[in-house]
Parts: C-alpha cells; structure tokens; sequence
C-alpha cells in the first residue's frame, strides 16, 4: 500500500457502508428474520439474504417477503420494517466484521486530510448505530441515509446530498462501493467510482461501469492516487 501525497489527494472520499466499509450480512440476517419470523417464514441463510441487500430496508423486506410467497400490502411491509429496525438496533454489531485494511486506510486518509462520508441505503439510525459500536464514526464528517433526502443510491441525487452535508460539492470526489447500486449512483452523480470486489454485487455490470476494481481495501490509496491524477492531469 503506497502512501498518498498531498500532490495526489480528492478533496473528498464517499464511501458505501454495508459491502465496502464493513461486512454486515449475519446483523441484516439476523434482523430480517427476526422481521419475518411473525409471518411464518422460514429463516434466510447468510447466502440467501444477500441476495436481499442493497436497496434499503424497505426494499429488502418486501423482497423478502415475496420471495416467501406472501402478497405484499403495505401495513405487512410496514410492521415487518419496523421489527426488523428494531431487532437491528438492540444488537447493531456482533455478527458484524470490519473489512481487513479499512481501519488502518481510512486512518490513513484522515491524517492526510481528505473529508470523508458515508451514503448509505441503509436506514440512518442503524447506520450510525454500527459505525459508533464499531468505532468507525470518528472518520466520517456526514453519513446520509434515505432518511435524510428525497432520493437513495441508485440515483446520483443522493450523492450529490452526501457532499452537500460534506461541504465539498463543488470539489473533487471519488466514491468508493461495492455494488451496482454504488456505481450507478456515482456514475449518476457524475462521480469516478472505485469498486470493491469483497463485497455484494449480483453481476458483472458493477465491475464492467466502475473506474477501477479492486479486491482488497489495502489497494484502495493506490486506486484513489490513479484517479486523482487523472482528474488534474
């Protein structure tokens, strides 16, 4: 992992959290069949749940329902979401794993002065729940959730929010996911895009669209330098 410069650094870094920052599918797992479990479905494997994710929470569990072979209506979806923020929330963390090499990146992005930001599907009081259990709050000056704009990844608009609350809209960025709901969003928002394979996307098109794949976090300071050059060359 080669060390950034100050003649090679973004103004800013946005990064995904489930599938990017951390690995989160046993807590998704867990809470969603905690949700579910009232409406006599059988428990989602680890393997099967991820198939779920990415989307947001109540994108999810109507998918999971259906899948169930439930008819969907809204106060079903709507007392399911409920269950499962809640289950999520008494227990945020434990069956949740911080990528190897993210700690040790993201300290080292810190120090170098780049603002950083999470924009995320994912519910904001879970998203936050997680990154204070996981100490990972300290690296990130805004995370914005569906709650926070009218729109959520894949449309760029929620991108574009993330930076607003960063206050580097104007600046030059790179998002960082692990999914075809992040590269279309940044490619939406007009953004570079890193990809990261370790994480949950379903088919090629994330790999085929993003800027740079990488498959370790280790890699991604090199990826982020390649960019920048690019963008201010």
């Amino acid at each position: 992992m080669s060390k950034t410069t100050g003649e090679d650094l973004p103004a800013a870094l946005v990064f995904d959290l489930d599938g990017t920052l951390v690995d989160s599918v046993g807590s998704v797992a867990a809470a969603v069949n905690a949700a579910v479990a009232a409406e006599g479905l059988l428990p989602l494997t680890i393997e099967q749940t991820k198939e779920h994710v990415g989307e947001g929470a109540l994108h999810m569990i109507s998918s999971v329902l259906a899948s169930g072979g439930l008819t969907l209506d809204d106060a079903l979806v709507q007392r399911c979401v409920e269950r499962y923020i809640a289950a999520y929330l008494d227990d945020p963390a434990t069956h949740t794993r911080i990528f190897p090499g993210v700690v040790e990146v993201l300290e080292e992005f810190r120090r170098s002065g780049i603002t950083m930001g999470v924009c995320t599907n994912k519910p904001g009081a879970l998203a936050n729940a997680v990154l204070h259990h996981l100490r990972l709050s300290r690296f990130f000056c805004a995370v914005v959730s569906p709650d926070d704009t009218e729109h959520r990844k894949p449309d760029g608009r929620h991108i574009h929010a993330t930076l607003r609350e960063m206050k580097v809209f104007d600046k030059v960025a790179i998002l960082i996911g692990d999914s075809e709901t992040d590269v279309l969003a940044g490619s939406d928002a007009g953004l570079k895009t890193i990809l990261l394979t370790h994480g949950y996307r379903r088919g090629p098109i994330a790999e085929e669209r993003a800027d740079i794949v990488i498959d370790h976090f280790a890699d991604l300071p090199d990826a982020v330098r390649s960019i920048t050059r690019m963008l201010i060359s």
